[in-house]
């Protein structure tokens, strides 16, 4: 879910500050569990959404760890992202021009995408 979230702020050409005001229904500064449900369920087209992955997926960008992803965390985690996901084009870029084209694009994503698929 992580990825396809990054890949949907990058569709809108959202800044993070935008997508976090989106994902946040209720304009009340964090983005509760019924936020991103409906965040997902709205734009993500996510079917079925088991409750424990949904939970889990809060505790990933809840990265003050305070039980609420305030705009802050949102931003660390996905501004992270956006800068590896940067990185990785450009050393893909860059392997292209030498001849040995390898992306790895595991890095921070990694741990996450096996916590919520």
């Amino acid at each position: 879910m992580i990825k396809q979230i990054c890949d949907w702020i990058s569709n809108k050409n959202y800044s993070l500050s935008e997508a976090f005001k989106a994902i946040d229904q209720d304009f009340d500064g964090h983005i509760s569990i019924s936020d991103l449900h409906h965040f997902l369920v709205t734009n993500l087209n996510a079917k079925e959404i088991v409750n424990t992955k949904l939970e889990r997926l809060h505790k990933i960008m809840d990265v003050s760890k305070s039980g609420k992803i305030f705009q802050s965390d949102f931003e660390q985690m996905f501004g992270e992202i956006q800068s590896k996901r940067a990185m990785d084009i450009l050393s893909f870029g860059t392997s292209l021009k030498s001849g040995s084209a390898q992306s790895d694009f595991s890095g921070i994503v990694s741990w996450q995408n096996a916590c919520i698929y």
